[in-house]
């Protein structure tokens, strides 16, 4: 019985019959109702379903693809090697209780250390001196031998080499590692040959001659030229990567924690209980994963942005007056790269300049801070 019978026999018939029973009726023919027209139909969709799940493999690596993973593999060399160099020209402080990070010569007098004591806030930073994850941060998976192989269990979790997601995405999408083997044949590209498959060692001799040479650079080290054109060249590689990355997570699936930072590079993700925030309940440490973002296989470590006007170093009274940007965009803005457009508003270029914050009242620091950002906004 369907809706417009039950419709029909109650308009026909002269027993009147009770709105609760006729309601359950409805209920049950609304949530007994297929999607298919009949059980036929829906026996030859499911097998369509099965065979396409066991021969989804052979549609991956995506070959038009390749070449966007080839390409994220150059500008992350570029980036590691620009970034290293830049360092041991501008330095990065990093604080010894917490994740702040400044790049600078000297580490700004903002209060936003929470790490030193529990329970304490709004305390000076004290600072050391960082090294290249302070600025890149590692984030790293668990290598698999193919897309769908199965899951990975808490005991087979040594079984597997954790490398990082951006490299392990590559290989998914079609950059062959001789260090990191995977079940991929020419057959599985859609082609007879393999040209849209470059191995590493045309990767690294393609990024040797993009790098810079480390011997001109160091005998070099003063030009501001020679540093310029190192800091544009790591910026515009970490445009490049970000970029690439965003193209191949529409693609491949990558999923991540919803309350740790893991990332896991596949169409599942692993069982292996590492979820160190909820491991006294219930799941005992499993994680609930979700889709990805870009941010997440590459998180942007925020810092403050020195402009022309700031006093140096940075002075507490004057937070609100000053922007943020990524600390590899920071890193090259300071070693001359020129300054991207959609950077503007965060660093708050045009914003406006305190050098007396102290001598003025709480409520006039909130309202020229205020009054900034929203300058900052209209001319960004």
């Amino acid at each position: 019985m369907n809706v417009f019978s039950a419709l029909q026999i109650m308009m026909t018939s002269q027993i009147k019959i009770p709105w609760m029973c006729f309601h359950s009726k409805i209920q049950n023919c609304l949530v007994h109702t297929r999607p298919c027209k009949s059980k036929k139909e829906w026996k030859k969709l499911r097998f369509m379903i099965v065979e396409r799940t066991k021969n989804r493999a052979k549609y991956y690596p995506v070959p038009y693809m390749v070449p966007v993973a080839r390409e994220v593999m150059k500008a992350r060399a570029v980036l590691l090697e620009g970034v290293s160099k830049l360092m041991t020209i501008m330095p990065v402080k990093a604080c010894r209780h917490c994740s702040e990070i400044f790049v600078g010569h000297i580490g700004h007098h903002i209060r936003t250390c929470q790490g030193h004591k529990r329970g304490e806030k709004k305390l000076m930073h004290d600072w050391i001196e960082g090294n290249i994850n302070d600025i890149i941060v590692p984030v790293e998976t668990f290598h698999l031998y193919d897309m769908f192989q199965d899951v990975i269990k808490h005991d087979e979790r040594f079984d597997f080499d954790r490398i990082p997601a951006v490299v392990e995405l590559c290989i998914q999408a079609g950059v062959d590692l001789p260090e990191y083997p995977t079940n991929r044949t020419s057959q599985s590209l859609g082609m007879n040959d393999r040209s849209h498959v470059q191995s590493s060692n045309n990767i690294s001799d393609n990024v040797n001659k993009a790098s810079i040479n480390t011997e001109v650079l160091e005998a070099s080290s003063h030009l501001p030229g020679e540093i310029c054109a190192l800091a544009g060249r790591t910026l515009q590689a970490w445009e490049t990567m970000r970029l690439g990355i965003k193209k191949l997570m529409f693609v491949y699936p990558v999923k991540v924690c919803k309350y740790c930072p893991e990332v896991h590079v596949g169409p599942s993700g692993h069982k292996v209980r590492m979820c160190g925030i909820f491991k006294y309940d219930s799941w005992k440490g499993l994680h609930m994963w979700k889709r990805a973002e870009l941010d997440d296989l590459i998180p942007p470590r925020y810092v403050w942005h020195i402009r022309e006007q700031d006093p140096t170093p940075l002075v507490d009274e004057g937070r609100g007056f000053y922007g943020h940007a990524p600390a590899i965009v920071e890193l090259c803005v300071q070693a001359g790269a020129a300054i991207t457009h959609k950077y503007h508003r965060g660093m708050k270029i045009n914003g406006l300049i305190i050098w007396n914050a102290a001598l003025m009242r709480p409520d006039m620091i909130n309202f020229c801070s205020a009054y900034g950002l929203f300058y900052s906004m209209l001319t960004a």
